[in-house]
């Protein structure tokens, strides 16, 4: 397997020490991700995603601290999606 200790992202193999057959499905999961992005529809729905959470404040609930602190964090595990699906086009892009 080539070496991939360039590229972005949580699975760097070498800085990890990820099992070469661990890192391969890695591998094969973001040519999947990027094949399936990579489409006129995909590229679409990828931009939706981004602009429906990275993209789009979160807004606080007035009187209701709560709310706004759970909001705050669901829309980053939301974010965060969609940050894990483009780094891992842009590795599948780059490998």
């Amino acid at each position: 397997m080539e070496d991939r200790s360039h590229l972005p992202g949580e699975f760097n193999e070498k800085k990890k020490g990820v099992p070469s057959e661990v890192a391969q499905k890695i591998l094969e999961m973001d040519v999947l991700i990027a094949k399936t992005f990579s489409t006129e529809t995909g590229r679409k729905v990828l931009k939706f995603l981004r602009d429906e959470t990275i993209e789009k404040p979160v807004f606080r609930r007035v009187g209701s601290d709560i709310a706004g602190v759970n909001e705050g964090y669901f829309r980053e595990g939301q974010n965060e999606l969609v940050r894990q699906l483009e780094m891992r086009i842009k590795r599948a892009n780059a490998s």
